[in-house]
């Protein structure tokens, strides 16, 4: 489970646990665990810059008695912004869950384009759990076809293996598949599903900031 910070909080965390998920979310710089030196606020710990710091099993929020994990990073970006995360999860701290959380933001304006753009959940004003948990199911079974059409029908852009230079994002394969859609009824053409061809993930170089585990508490 991938959270911001809004959303996240003790009976939120509580609910996780019942389940049995795991979960890594972006925690405010003013939440408070406890250190060798005492409760600190996470803005008040010292980061160097590329440099990931690591508490394993502290607690978390002066008054409670969770414990959990802490992964700590700050990226300086010439011309921007200092990036800081504070990343609070159920899973080891590692420069892994610092990868994990960036594929939010992606996640979150997938789901905004198809609720809001492709389906128009909003405009139905549907509020009832039954209707909704239907709704879930007609989107998931149209998701699936689409995500079948859209690898079959594959946009396959041309990047070259760096990671300093913007590049182009790929196309959504849920676009693909829309498009490929809308072009075979505009045509009158007949679409079939295939086996979808091999997965093409991180076929080319992409590698994360090198992270130095400069403070791991246990």
């Amino acid at each position: 489970m991938l959270a911001d910070r809004i959303q996240s909080g003790e009976p939120f965390l509580s609910c996780l646990d019942d389940l049995g998920w795991d979960y890594v979310f972006r925690a405010s710089a003013d939440t408070q665990i406890e250190t060798a030196r005492g409760w600190k606020t996470l803005r008040s710990l010292v980061l160097r810059p590329r440099q990931g710091r690591f508490f394993q099993h502290v607690r978390i929020w002066k008054g409670g008695q969770r414990r959990t994990n802490v992964s700590c990073y700050k990226l300086p970006r010439k011309g921007y912004r200092v990036v800081v995360w504070y990343l609070v999860s159920s899973l080891p701290a590692t420069q892994e869950r610092f990868v994990e959380y960036a594929c939010r933001w992606w996640h979150e304006c997938g789901w905004k384009g198809i609720k809001s753009a492709l389906f128009d959940w909003e405009r139905g004003r549907v509020v009832d759990f039954e209707r909704v948990s239907v709704l879930l199911i007609g989107i998931s079974c149209a998701l699936w076809a689409l995500w079948l059409l859209g690898r079959a029908h594959e946009h396959l852009p041309v990047l070259k293996p760096t990671t300093t230079t913007p590049q182009p994002r790929r196309k959504s394969i849920i676009q693909d598949g829309i498009s490929a859609f809308t072009n075979a009824s505009k045509h009158g053409q007949v679409l079939s599903f295939t086996t979808p061809p091999k997965p093409r993930v991180l076929d080319y170089l992409r590698t994360f900031a090198p992270l130095a585990k400069v403070d791991v508490m246990q």
